[in-house]
């Protein structure tokens, strides 16, 4: 199955589709005429959804919640529904220029981004929602930062650059393409470019979403017989989650889990290079692995040479291992441990000797 190859604009507009069909409103922060709008919509075009686009700058509360009128049956007070709120759980909300609304307009905005709720209006289940802005630089004229760190962990944050290669496209699509002066247009947007900081910090509900995402991709996938969500959206969506710091160094891992489950037999393991990157990786399948018994003798002395040799790169790691084997040759297993566990001493006592010696 072929992997089509992405721009970083593609990327961004499929890790903003995968975190609203997880659940997860997404927001995208990009300077003006870097296409936000145009994304939703495409977005919307692809899922087969009704699109509408509310613009934060120039709505104000009434236009969110309606004016109040009087139900005589009841004598309550109630609200108008504005004409846009949608009908049905196929739509996707783009609420743009979020950052220049005013701070009225903004507490009643934000309820209704994240749970649905507008005052006394529910948004029908599977309504999408992804919001837009500028970034906070002395570039824009904005009302307020929009940098609540509550609102933040709840959303999908995404930074969207330049991509050129995107953007070629897009000019020759819209019949715009020029003999000479697309290269040099190419050329000063990419100079242009400004890397938008990373706003996002772990905690234990931005956790949660990830592993929806990481779930929603995988089924997807699978449902589509399809890549579409490669392992860069996935790994964008989730930087804009929990951050470009914990991806960055658990990489490996995410990509583990969003891969196909084939479970590796003991044999295939054993066979493995590890190294710092896949060491944790490969001790959590041997200790599924060991779950059987293991019947084989040579397999055995192939185990115990693999946690030999790879106790000298990480002492303590692979010792927990043994403990764990199961069939007719666990009666060696002490003596495994005794053997690793004097090694590993050995080891320590030669490091010492070598440090006290360089100090004297």
């Amino acid at each position: 199955m072929e992997v089509e190859v992405l721009g970083s604009r593609e990327i961004v507009e499929r890790a903003a589709m995968l975190a609203m069909m997880s659940g997860t409103a997404a927001h995208v922060v990009g300077p003006t005429g870097y296409g936000k709008t145009d994304m939703a919509s495409h977005i919307a075009e692809m899922t087969g959804r009704e699109f509408y686009a509310f613009n934060s700058a120039i709505n104000n509360t009434e236009d969110l919640i309606g004016i109040p009128y009087i139900d005589h049956e009841t004598k309550e007070t109630h609200w108008t529904k504005p004409f846009w709120f949608p009908k049905h759980g196929k739509y996707l909300l783009l609420i743009d220029e979020i950052n220049r609304a005013e701070k009225n307009t903004l507490n009643a905005l934000l309820p209704f981004i994240l749970s649905g709720s507008l005052h006394e209006h529910v948004l029908p289940k599977g309504v999408w929602i992804m919001t837009a802005s500028n970034p906070d630089t002395d570039d824009y004229d904005l009302v307020n930062s929009f940098e609540d760190r509550a609102v933040f962990s709840r959303m999908c944050m995404l930074n969207l650059g330049i991509d050129t290669l995107s953007w070629r496209n897009w000019v020759k699509s819209t019949g715009r393409a020029t003999k000479h002066l697309e290269n040099l247009m190419e050329s000063t947007l990419q100079n242009a470019d400004k890397v938008l900081p990373d706003i996002q910090k772990p905690n234990p509900r931005s956790f949660a979403k990830m592993v929806d995402m990481i779930k929603t991709a995988k089924k997807y996938n699978a449902e589509n017989n399809d890549k579409f969500f490669t392992e860069e959206v996935l790994l964008t969506a989730c930087k804009g989650i929990v951050g470009a710091d914990f991806v960055s160094i658990n990489s490996t891992a995410i990509i583990s889990e969003f891969q196909e489950d084939v479970e590796r037999t003991l044999g295939e393991i054993l066979d493995t290079e590890v190294d710092i990157v896949n060491m944790l990786q490969i001790k959590n399948e041997l200790l599924r692995a060991l779950e059987k018994p293991v019947q084989d003798e040579v397999m055995i002395d192939r185990l115990f040479e693999f946690v030999k040799e790879n106790s000298k790169k990480f002492p303590g790691q692979f010792l927990e291992v043994l403990p764990e084997i199961k069939g007719p040759y666990i009666g060696r297993v002490t003596e495994m441990m005794i053997t690793i566990k004097n090694m590993e001493a050995d080891m320590y006592n030669q490091k010492l000797k070598k440090y006290n010696k360089e100090d004297n």
